[in-house]
């Protein structure tokens, strides 16, 4: 196979080790998308699978799109009929293939139901808002501590549980499910023997990229998935582990001999990417760490330039030095986008975005654009959703005031009642539903106007169907008498008209459950980049998986970075020195780390000491800048 000539040896031994539990530990740039790539390339042209016996996971929609496009250009058409997708789109897969009718809760909406649920049980704690039950109940729910599991230790905490209950318990109710849903649920399915036997038989291969990022219930999806035939291949460096915040458990990859003592580990150290000095000085932080495999990278790309630290006695001469130095770089022949800064917490941007405005540099914040997060998106998609999904009440809520249709909060409230205790399909209910004259007229208009395009599905295509229903629900009407809010609004339609128009022609039998389901799963990670000539400004945990000509990493002082809250606890001191290997090992030609004696923070002048990761880079591949 002509394809196998374009890996390097220990890539070339990854994808043709066929037979039982595979590790392969790759790092920074070594080409660990291209061995999962080229391996799934190589088990169907060898006859070792059929696609539709493959299973291929990673984290973001656009990774799985790109894994897809790769595959597809190796061996050609064929490659299509297996599944490359998240966990979370697995799991929803899995879910809609044993019958369940369920409607995935966006991050909004969860936190509104939340504020509801708060409302009714502790309006009135310190500390109780929707974004903290959101995050801790997240939290639980990866460590698979259910509402009657959780043990509560404060008044705190036992407030907490009850909304916990009362969440799980109203997601039921409403045919809800979140994501962390789309593991634990799928997993319950696994228990039963007909269920589990009909995925372990299937699968033959089962590869996760990323391994380092899994949570608890994915680990477990993928062990039972991959018991069948034991041809598990997993890709990912426990260097490149940041994500413990929510829910990733570093250990998982690190006990992978423990949970499969037959496994083969193949190293890929080799790094594509950057210059040799900045291989060697990640290497010496990182090498400080004790929970790792020990690993090198090198290069052939040449020894380069050393790491620059520059040491300010202000922020004020920080952003001087950042200037001057885009400014050469800028006259040696990099462009605006080929930079990028990097900082540990989003409250540091202001200075920096300030410094750029003032000194006429073009820039931009690479983080949430939460595209799929505006209303009338949103908006939109409940129009959509309520025409396959029979117990989405939210869906219907949301469509049915929007525009006025006089049927008030409180009625929506009885009708949302209405339809829980008679086990009503909204299409029923809100025919059926007691109201006066007035308001029985606006529900059974609108009925007539759902029914009429229920008949539509899948029997016109999906663009043809989106238009329509806009067009003839008034929505566009109300966006018209907007102005120019109104016009920005329905440009924003117009962009996931684009999106239908082009999931169409990738997928001409696109259903439009199918179609509701992949955007349901769809992240700000799965957005496009922008492709304009600006500087590139973002946190670090934003970088992972990104690349740069040059690098700045501002901020490099104890305290910022790493942050003070890690200093007596070993676990995240090796997460935020992990961390700081990500952002190194993103430069490919330059790399600058900055500090500075004396910063404005927080509405505080403070004053810090240099970052321990600074001193942690051997003298030789750093030079040092003092002010």
């Amino acid at each position: 196979m002509d394809f196998l000539k374009e890996l390097n040896e220990e890539q070339r031994e990854a994808v043709t080790y066929t037979k039982g539990p595979l590790l392969v530990l790759a790092g920074a740039g070594s080409g660990k998308t291209r061995v999962v790539t080229y391996k799934i390339a190589y088990i169907l042209a060898e006859g070792l699978a059929f696609p539709e016996e493959i299973l291929a996971v990673t984290f973001t929609n656009k990774a799985a799109d790109e894994m897809r496009d790769r595959v597809i250009r190796l061996v050609g058409e064929r490659a299509k009929d297996m599944i490359i997708s998240t966990f979370h789109s697995f799991g929803l897969r899995v879910l809609r293939s044993e019958g369940h009718k369920v409607s995935v809760l966006d991050e909004d909406d969860r936190e509104e139901l939340l504020k509801e649920i708060i409302g009714e049980i502790s309006p009135k704690l310190d500390g109780i808002t929707p974004q903290f039950c959101a995050s801790r109940i997240s939290l639980l729910k990866n460590s698979m501590v259910s509402p009657e599991e959780f043990i509560a230790y404060t008044a705190k905490d036992k407030v907490l549980g009850d909304i916990y209950f009362e969440y799980e318990k109203r997601k039921k109710d409403l045919y809800l499910v979140d994501f962390d849903d789309l593991l634990l649920e799928p997993l319950k399915l696994l228990r039963v023997d007909s269920v589990r036997e009909k995925y372990t038989k299937r699968f033959k291969y089962v590869l996760v990229d990323e391994y380092q990022d899994i949570n608890r219930p994915q680990f477990l999806l993928t062990k039972i998935i991959s018991s069948g035939s034991r041809n598990l291949t997993a890709v990912g460096d426990p260097d490149q582990s940041i994500y413990s915040w929510r829910g990733a458990d570093p250990k998982i990859i690190l006990n992978f001999r423990e949970d499969f003592p037959d496994a083969k580990i193949i190293y890929l150290e080799r790094n594509y990417r950057s210059t040799q000095s900045i291989l060697e000085a990640a290497n010496s932080v990182i090498a400080n760490n004790e929970s790792r495999f020990p690993k090198k990278l090198w290069t052939e790309r040449g020894r380069g330039r050393p790491v620059v630290v520059y040491v300010g006695d202000s922020d004020i001469e920080e952003g001087r030095f950042i200037v001057d130095e885009i400014s050469s770089l800028t006259k040696e022949g990099y462009s605006f986008k080929d930079i990028a800064l990097f900082y540990r917490t989003n409250a540091q941007s202001r200075f920096y975005e300030e410094l750029f405005l003032r000194s006429g540099f073009p820039y931009r914040i690479v983080r949430g654009v939460r595209f799929y997060e505006r209303k009338e998106i949103k908006d939109a998609l409940a129009y959509l959703r309520i025409l396959v999904m029979p117990y989405d009440i939210l869906g219907l809520e949301r469509a049915i005031s929007t525009p006025s249709r006089g049927v008030g909060k409180k009625t929506l409230l009885s009708l949302r009642e209405y339809l829980l205790e008679n086990n009503l399909t909204i299409w029923e209910g809100i025919r059926s539903f007691p109201a006066p004259s007035k308001v029985k007229k606006s529900l059974l208009s609108f009925s007539d106007l759902i029914d009429s395009f229920r008949e539509k599905v899948d029997k016109v295509p999906l663009r043809e169907l989106f238009i329509e229903l806009l067009e003839k629900s008034g929505y566009i009407d109300m966006l018209r008498s907007l102005g120019d809010e109104g016009e920005d609004r329905i440009r924003n339609l117009e962009e996931l008209l684009t999106v239908i128009s082009r999931m169409e022609e990738e997928e001409p039998r696109l259903t439009l459950t199918a179609f509701l389901d992949k955007i349901s799963l769809y992240t700000d990670q799965d957005l496009k980049r922008g492709t304009e000539d600006a500087i590139n400004m973002m946190t670090l945990h934003a970088s992972k998986g990104l690349e740069f000509p040059v690098v700045f990493m501002v901020g490099m002082e104890q305290g910022l970075f790493p942050l003070y809250r890690s200093f007596n606890n070993r676990d995240e001191l090796e997460e935020e020195r992990r961390l700081c290997y990500v952002g190194m090992t993103r430069a490919m030609d330059r790399l600058y780390m900055t500090a500075c004696r004396m910063r404005r923070i927080y509405g505080r002048t403070m004053s810090y000491h240099l970052s321990m990761f600074i001193d942690e880079i051997r003298s030789i591949h750093k030079m040092v800048i003092e002010d």
